[in-house]
């Protein structure tokens, strides 16, 4: 039952879909987040912006996600 639930809120709510990060994206953010561990996404994605790199907020936590990367609270 969860799961026909599940499946019927996502035909009325289609998930947003993220533009997944480059590689290159990727090791910008890494660096980014190496040297600023406290960061936010939205700190991390500013970062890389003036280096003309794009990263939304929602594609470096799909970053951190998928790869298992863990933010330390401040």
């Amino acid at each position: 039952m969860q799961q026909l639930d599940r499946l019927q809120s996502r035909l009325v709510f289609p998930t947003k879909q993220i533009q997944r990060l480059t590689a290159q994206a990727a090791v910008y953010v890494l660096v980014e987040f190496i040297k600023q561990p406290n960061a936010s996404f939205s700190q991390l994605s500013k970062a890389v912006k003036k280096r003309q790199i794009v990263a939304s907020e929602e594609a470096i936590a799909q970053l951190f996600k998928e790869h298992d990367i863990k933010k330390t609270p401040k």
